[in-house]
């Protein structure tokens, strides 16, 4: 099957509707976007709201025992209707090949604050590394290329003890060398042999090696979404962001029954950064207060949207 991107999510909900969709998906990229459109997806699934919060079952991917979540996959339901599981930050597509890429997710989460991410995505290389994270700052320059295939960066990385203070390491990973591949090998052997017809597997995760086997399994017998956006700081790469953003303000702003002004738009977009879950926090806030207006303008804008974006430092820095 194709591989959509995030203009083609109406394809996908179109063939949800019509019944003619598979039981295996992985949706990957930003992790916002990635749980926005997983919901537009259970909902096209189970379509009566009454009944789809009884028909999901949330795993958090870094506490996920994957045999586990096979096992209830393979399991019939007592109830008529489907059971959606939802795996959110699922682990089988992580490889040394993309350790450096959660890596600087973790620089980027640490400089913009946001210390839960910052611990979520150290021990997630912590796993791919196959040690733990509270050893990430001691390891030696030779094991760290060993474990993460990418040189130790340089320079003080005290900050990983000062994140990890607030997000705790979520366990040792030295025992799961080969496990991984064990684990997607058992996948693709039960779903290729068939679960119960109601039963459907989303997996999300914010990073994956396409090289992966099962990540190609998936291509072929499911669907697979691909939301990644460029974070660099090339015109290509600003333009795409731009545009994800203009989007989600809008889709915001309508169930306000309210539009924006362009100059008010591109002045939220600057202040805001490309951080997509606050980009739709500030919007809410904007439509609330704009209240009785139909039409956001620079002067709600500037009442009350601080400027919150720390990115342009960063973007000298990586450009340096």
């Amino acid at each position: 099957m194709a591989i959509y991107k995030k203009n083609d999510m109406a394809k996908v909900l179109k063939a949800v509707q019509q019944n003619n969709s598979p039981q295996l998906y992985l949706i990957f990229g930003d992790r916002f976007l990635c749980r926005k459109a997983a919901g537009e997806g259970i909902a096209a699934l189970v379509p009566d709201a009454a009944a789809r919060d009884a028909a999901i079952y949330p795993i958090d991917g870094d506490q996920e025992e994957p045999l586990k979540t096979l096992g209830l996959l393979k399991s019939f339901n007592l109830f008529a209707g489907r059971q959606i599981f939802q795996v959110t930050g699922s682990k089988l597509f992580h490889s040394k090949a993309v350790a450096k890429g959660i890596w600087a997710k973790a620089q980027r989460a640490y400089q913009k604050k946001d210390i839960e991410a910052a611990g979520r995505y150290l021990n997630q290389l912590a796993a791919v590394g196959q040690t733990t994270a509270a050893e990430l700052a001691d390891i030696s320059v030779s094991k760290w290329r060993q474990c993460f295939a990418f040189p130790k960066p340089a320079g003080p990385l005290t900050w990983i003890g000062e994140v990890l203070a607030l997000c705790p390491p979520t366990g040792d990973n030295s025992k799961n060398k080969g496990k991984q591949d064990s684990v997607t090998e058992q996948y693709e052997a039960v779903l290729t042999a068939g679960v119960p017809r109601e039963n459907i597997l989303i997996l999300l995760a914010e990073t994956v090696d396409k090289r992966k086997r099962f990540y190609k399994f998936i291509q072929k017998n499911g669907v697979v979404i691909d939301l990644s956006i460029d974070s660099g700081t090339s015109k290509g790469a600003k333009a795409n962001q731009a545009e994800v953003l203009k989007n989600l303000i809008r889709q915001t702003l309508v169930d306000f029954g309210k539009d924006i002004e362009p100059r008010a738009l591109q002045t939220l977009i600057e202040r805001v950064g490309f951080y997509p879950v606050a980009i739709v926090r500030e919007t809410e806030k904007l439509a609330l207060y704009a209240d009785p207006d139909a039409r956001i303008t620079l002067q709600h804008v500037q009442a009350i949207i601080g400027r919150t974006r720390e990115d342009a430092l960063f973007e000298f820095t990586e450009a340096f």
